[in-house]
């Protein structure tokens, strides 16, 4: 894991897109995977490249701003790759502030760490594609095992605390079919959310620009994945 937590981006957003609260989100560099569609490019290949923000100046704006914004979103990248994202969790908690991470479920222990020591209020997991280690590897780039999301679930799910699954329907990766098969498998599991896949920037150049799925499918995928849930 990288050490220390460099911070590369800060964003004030009014509405939280799983949340659904004001917050603050801060962007972590690097990732252990390589999601051709990803298209956070710059942060996952060439982070050294991108100036970092000053974690005392970043913590004094969020007090600043704490009257206002109760919550901040630790994002990337890949945010778990860091330990010393636990000493920003502890400051931000300091500030009498909620926490959220975005994470994409490879790092089932320090999760799992995190939660017990109270640091996070809210978890939100990536699932890039259905739970085999072939599909999850074509996924991501590299070769993954699936089980290791898998385990994060399942202790995201014991511990209690807020979760939510994210997938990003990716044409070519993952399917509505998939999608079903898995809200079936993890019945009872988790509130989901199903978003379209926005081109440009990817990790892959050649990956294309656009979704092949409209805004009305994803909306009915979303509307079965509930009942499945």
């Amino acid at each position: 894991m990288q050490n220390p937590a460099s911070i590369k981006g800060m964003q004030f957003l009014d509405a939280d897109n799983w949340t659904g609260r004001t917050c603050i989100k801060l962007m972590l560099p690097f990732c252990n995977l390589r999601c051709p569609w990803c298209n956070e490019r710059e942060l996952v290949l060439a982070a050294h490249l991108l100036p970092s923000l000053d974690s005392r100046e970043v913590l004094a704006s969020i007090a600043q701003k704490k009257q206002t914004v109760g919550l901040v979103v630790f994002s990337g990248g890949e945010p778990m790759m860091h330990r010393a994202l636990e000493g920003l969790l502890q400051n931000v908690k300091a500030l009498g502030l909620d926490t959220a991470v975005e994470t994409n479920g490879t790092q089932p222990d320090f999760v799992e760490h995190l939660i017990k020591r109270g640091l996070l209020d809210y978890v939100a997991v990536d699932i890039k594609a259905d739970l085999t280690d072939e599909a999850y590897s074509r996924a991501a780039g590299v070769s993954m095992p699936a089980s290791l999301v898998m385990e994060t679930l399942e202790r995201v799910s014991d511990s209690g605390i807020n979760a939510v699954l994210r997938t990003t329907l990716v044409p070519g990766i993952v399917t509505p079919e998939d999608i079903l098969a898995l809200a079936a498998r993890l019945e009872g599991f988790l509130t989901w959310r199903i978003s379209p896949f926005v081109g440009g920037n990817t990790l892959d150049p050649d990956f294309p620009l656009e979704s092949s799925f409209s805004a009305t499918q994803i909306k009915d995928l979303q509307r079965q994945v509930e009942t499945l849930l």
